[in-house]
């Protein structure tokens, strides 16, 4: 019986800054929502809508261009 351990470690590096990259468009969506809403005179942006609409609409695009969040 033999026992081999797989590693590739080709897929790390770009998974990393894949979730990075992820990260900080969310980010930026969340806070662009937060902008537009404080420009449209709501002055108590509302991080409870703001922030799943944020994420909804950073899938959706990553969804739009074929990217997607599982292996």
């Amino acid at each position: 019986m033999r026992l081999n351990v797989a590693y590739d470690s080709s897929c790390s590096s770009s998974a990393r800054s894949s979730v990075f990259q992820t990260i900080g468009e969310a980010t930026l969506l969340g806070g662009g929502g937060d902008l537009l809403r404080a420009a449209l005179g709501a002055r108590d942006a509302d991080p409870v809508v703001t922030i799943p609409v944020s994420l909804i609409g950073g899938f959706a695009l990553m969804y739009a261009f074929g990217f997607t969040i599982t292996r």
